[in-house]
């Protein structure tokens, strides 16, 4: 699996983390995009249930055209190119940048097959034998945003077997719900690929995600990122542009 460490220090994201400084919810995290906020991450506070709600929506794309065709066209490698253009929107701080493959048409949350339009897609990934977390998948468009031509090429696109990239920024978040119990995820912003996520769930097939996980941001203990890293991100998988008979990469 193509997979490389990135430190972001130029200051010029477009995208940022900060803490809202509200009077009465001044621990709570939010992703702002040119300034504004678009996502509520939840808070820092461990006894807290983990909230990720959308503030306003994004303006798309943020990948420049160049970078969205190669998006489009499915990525094999870490090109440093596209690294590179990518790093120029992230907030400062170390990544870890990971290509692998995603089947986003797995809804274990449940049975209905109705589109994913503006709200969370999700699925389970298993780290190792005993350790199976949610991956979440957050768009920054609203429904209204989607293009359903958009959506019917990457249908067609996957028909053919092609395996289209996705693009995102990336966290993982932990919480210990009422103080009960202790839950984390993985979860991913995405900054580009909603259409490819949503023909990806309607056909049930499988496509690729461009993640650049966000080690200082990740409010979790040092094993559980490590856990992340070395089985979602480093775990050896073969990507390829085609399947043969169905089976899936």
């Amino acid at each position: 699996m193509p997979w490389k460490m990135v430190h972001v220090s130029h200051g010029k994201g477009r995208l940022s983390f900060s803490l809202d400084d509200g009077e009465t919810r001044s621990w709570w995290r939010q992703l702002r995009l040119d300034g504004n906020p678009i996502y509520l991450i939840g808070n820092v506070c461990d006894t807290c249930q983990a909230i990720f709600g959308q503030v306003s929506p994004a303006t798309m794309p943020l990948a420049p055209q160049i970078l969205s065709q190669s998006l489009r066209d499915g990525l094999q490698s870490l090109d440093p190119r596209v690294v590179d253009s990518v790093a120029a929107i992230l907030p400062d701080g170390g990544y870890m940048a990971g290509l692998f493959v995603i089947h986003p048409a797995f809804f274990p949350d449940t049975r209905s097959r109705t589109p994913p339009d503006g709200t969370a897609v999700r699925q389970q990934i298993q780290l190792t034998q005993d350790m199976i977390i949610p991956e979440i998948f957050l768009p920054l468009i609203t429904a209204d945003q989607y293009n359903l031509d958009a959506v019917e090429q990457y249908k067609q696109m996957l028909m053919a077997h092609q395996l289209p990239t996705a693009l995102a920024l990336s966290v993982v978040d932990a919480r210990y719900p009422s103080g009960k119990c202790y839950q984390w995820q993985l979860v991913h912003f995405l900054l580009d690929g909603h259409h490819k996520i949503r023909a990806a769930y309607e056909m049930g097939r499988p496509i690729t995600l461009l993640s650049f996980l966000a080690l200082d941001q990740s409010h979790v203990a040092e094993k559980e990122i490590s856990a992340v890293v070395e089985h979602r991100y480093k775990q050896e998988t073969k990507l390829t542009q085609r399947w043969e008979n169905n089976a899936l990469p």
